[in-house]
């Protein structure tokens, strides 16, 4: 009879186990997803943003020619998707592979020991951006400051995922426990 018991207090103890695993790893996931669906989304409305920058810089600029220089950016930015189609179009490019690579990561966080292998792609993807960001933003000019934020976002990306593997890896050994318990 105690036996009994006990297999039966074991097993709740190991569902809760699991419960707090995946808890876990699903809240760094989900700061994941949040993140990169947040910096996909904020690359679209570029135009309405710089509108709305302008309008508070014009009202509250202390000096004449921060107005100017503002002015002057903005008109050269809100023409760019007229005279430069291409690098608006790529604005919205990078928000879509964002996006994408954020709605990918639901089949993750719904089976996160199946689709581990997304978790690796996507942290391929995060260290594929330190040496594009380096060469493509000295090649085209980019200020080192915007090079390093985006060096840094990649960084954070990494850490969340690393995070994230750390408890896949624990999932994955609890599984493999209790699949061993049965034989």
């Amino acid at each position: 009879m105690n036996t009994l018991k006990f297999k039966a207090l074991s097993k709740r103890i190991d569902i809760h186990h699991e419960r707090q695993l995946l808890q876990r790893f699903r809240f760094w996931l989900s700061i994941f997803i949040a993140g990169i669906f947040i910096s996909g989304y904020l690359h679209i409305p570029i135009e309405h943003f710089l509108l709305v920058a302008k309008n508070g810089v014009a009202q509250h600029a202390p000096l004449g020619y921060f107005k100017i220089l503002y002015n002057d950016f903005y008109r050269q930015t809100l023409l760019v998707p007229d005279n430069m189609p291409l690098l608006a179009y790529r604005q919205f490019w990078m928000a879509f592979t964002r996006i994408a690579v954020a709605f990918t990561m639901i089949g993750l966080y719904a089976n996160p020991t199946q689709y581990r292998g997304i978790l690796k792609i996507a942290a391929l993807l995060c260290l594929a951006v330190v040496p594009l960001a380096i060469w493509h933003g000295h090649a085209h000019g980019v200020p080192v400051f915007w090079i390093g934020i985006d060096i840094c976002q990649a960084g954070m990306g990494l850490l969340l995922l690393a995070i994230c593997q750390k408890h896949i890896n624990r999932l994955q050994q609890f599984y493999q426990l209790q699949l061993a318990q049965l034989y």
